[in-house]
């Protein structure tokens, strides 16, 4: 079944016939590839083809956003919710054994504005104050090996000795192993903390990044997209993931030179997180903000560089080169990161 085959199958499977149905690729998905499907301008629904590259059991995505959803749905907390399709299954299976699901198109995020840093930090606050009650038990993870720093760390080294290198990015290469031995001694931080009873897990978003925000057209954040891999996790690295996004006014689509670390953007936001905390009267979880930043950063430079080397399998790029490029952004917020930490350890106090 081609491409064009397999996505009629899924607006057949989720729409009755006889109506048109508009059909637009979403942009920005790294790891689903997804759409808008509008009826009519009478229903709205966004489909996504769970990528079995990264979801081994997709069914466990699909039962832990049903969780997520009706939990926080149920607190008056924004997000997608889940849509059944015509036959009442949660997912439309294709003929290649691929996972489709649907879920409701929230109208009112406006994708081209950037939400105001210290919404978001209220709404990544109230997402982690409204799930402390959920046992972790019950969102079991959906990556394996997800924030395994060490492993992530073996899998570059692994690649870099194996891969035969490209002589036109002999340069960029060598950059990246420099930066990969600077930060090598911070890939075992967190399963040290762990072990010494320093840091706890509770239910975390995974993937908190300036994207999976939702921003009304005024600015301001109300909800969280893109639950796929919330599940038992370290505040810390929730953090870490918002702050390195956030702070790069760049974007990541710019080029490594002109990536920059706006510390302004981290007090905003963090006053917001605070904000949140205080007005229920309790304590903000900031211990090992720098530690996060710095490993998140650090672990997605390391996930990028080895998707490059082994043939671009886990992340969706648009051409040749873009998990490089991403790699070298991140080694260098990571570079940042390290060279303003004692101002993010006084914000974080």
């Amino acid at each position: 079944m081609n491409s064009m085959d397999e996505l009629a199958a899924v607006i057949a499977a989720y729409f009755p016939p006889g109506r048109t149905v508009m059909v637009r690729e979403l942009a920005g998905g790294n790891i689903n590839r997804g759409f808008l499907l509008e009826q009519d301008g009478e229903r709205s629904l966004v489909v996504q083809r769970l990528n079995p590259a990264v979801f081994p059991d997709p069914r466990r995505v699909l039962a832990n956003f049903a969780v997520l959803s009706s939990h926080l749905g149920g607190k008056n907390f924004r997000v997608a919710e889940p849509i059944a399709t015509l036959s009442g299954a949660d997912s439309f299976q294709s003929a290649d054994g691929a996972l489709w699901r649907a879920q409701s198109y929230i109208k009112e995020h406006a994708p081209d504005v950037m939400a105001q840093p210290d919404s978001m930090g209220r709404i990544l606050a109230r997402f982690h104050r409204l799930t402390a009650d959920l046992p972790p038990t019950c969102l079991p993870p959906t990556v394996p090996g997800f924030h395994d720093t060490p492993n992530y760390l073996a899998v570059a080294d692994r690649a870099l000795a194996e891969t035969p290198i490209n002589t036109r990015e002999k340069a960029e290469l060598r950059w990246c192993r420099d930066v990969i031995e600077r930060f090598r001694p911070m890939a075992d931080y967190f399963a040290k903390a762990e072990a010494a009873g320093t840091i706890s897990r509770q239910v975390t978003h995974g993937d908190p990044k300036r994207e999976n925000f939702i921003c009304d057209q005024s600015g301001q954040a109300r909800g969280l997209f893109d639950l796929d891999t919330a599940a038992a996790g370290l505040i810390a690295h929730d953090l870490g993931d918002c702050l390195r996004s956030l702070a790069n006014p760049a974007g990541e689509e710019a080029d490594v030179a002109t990536i920059r670390f706006d510390l302004d953007i981290c007090q905003k936001f963090l006053a917001g997180y605070r904000q949140e905390y205080a007005e229920a009267g309790e304590r903000t979880p900031l211990p090992h903000l720098f530690a996060g930043m710095l490993t998140i950063a650090f672990e997605l430079g390391l996930r990028r560089l080895s998707d490059h080397l082994s043939g671009d399998r886990y992340f969706q790029v648009r051409r040749p080169g873009d998990n490089l490029r991403l790699a070298m952004i991140q080694f260098r917020l990571a570079e940042l990161i390290a060279a303003n930490e004692q101002k993010i350890r006084t914000l974080a106090e």
